[in-house]
């Protein structure tokens, strides 16, 4: 009676058999490497230890690349946002359509940031060329080469320095133009009532300072020089 008994189980044993040997090399396919076909929804973390691709991806939230790091001015950990611990290389075009801010830190005291600005909070360094339709600095403009303008070029309050090595072989300043035309080397000016009388101020051989200026009060008006410099 037992052998019957067991001789009817032994149907049930091939069957459990071959789903235990199916669930193991399932579960060692899926260990090894996983496909979905269709969407998956979680609603707490989705981690994966190794490498992941996809051909497209979305959040409603923010997108945080790499380990944790002090998050700069202005990460508020908000819809869309997007930080990248280490380097970023883009292959093609990077576009903002607000403007961009680089360094970690400073104060934008001239710029809106907006419509295209950049910021940047340290030194720029241009190795080919640069083309603007206006430039204002509230420092130093050191050029090394030539500066070229086609317009005019205004000094208010500051001092043009001409270094040349020496003087009658190399000038220091042109006003000229072509033969067709006249130049003008303009010193004082005359706006409405206000008048700033023009000198020019050179160094001679002694060591000295003299000036020489326009003398209307002087018994014949014309150009007069001395000994002495232009404020004296």
């Amino acid at each position: 009676m037992i052998r019957r008994f067991l001789e009817r189980l032994a149907p049930f044993f091939r069957s459990a058999l071959v789903v235990l040997v199916a669930t193991f090399f399932v579960t060692s396919i899926v260990y090894a490497a996983t496909t979905v076909g269709t969407n998956v929804t979680t609603g707490g973390n989705l981690t994966v230890s190794g490498t992941t691709s996809t051909t497209n991806a979305t959040t409603t939230g923010y997108l945080y690349v790499g380990g944790d790091i002090t998050e700069p001015t202005g990460w508020d950990f908000g819809v869309g946002d997007l930080i990248v611990s280490d380097d970023a290389f883009f292959n093609s075009q990077a576009t903002t359509s607000v403007s961009l801010w680089v360094g970690s830190g400073g104060t934008a005291n001239n710029l809106n940031m907006a419509g295209g600005d950049l910021y940047v909070q340290n030194d720029v360094e241009i190795d080919g060329g640069l083309w603007v339709d206006s430039a204002t600095t509230t420092g130093s403009l050191k050029i090394g080469g030539y500066a070229s303008t086609t317009g005019d070029l205004i000094v208010g309050g500051g001092t043009i320095d001409l270094n040349t090595s020496t003087a009658t072989t190399t000038g220091g300043m042109f006003v000229r133009n072509n033969n067709t035309a006249t130049s003008t080397l303009s010193v004082g000016s005359v706006e409405g009532s206000d008048t700033v009388t023009g000198c020019l101020e050179l160094v001679g051989s002694d060591g000295q300072y003299y000036f020489c200026g326009v003398d209307i009060d002087a018994p014949t008006s014309g150009l007069s020089c001395g000994l002495g410099r232009c404020g004296d």
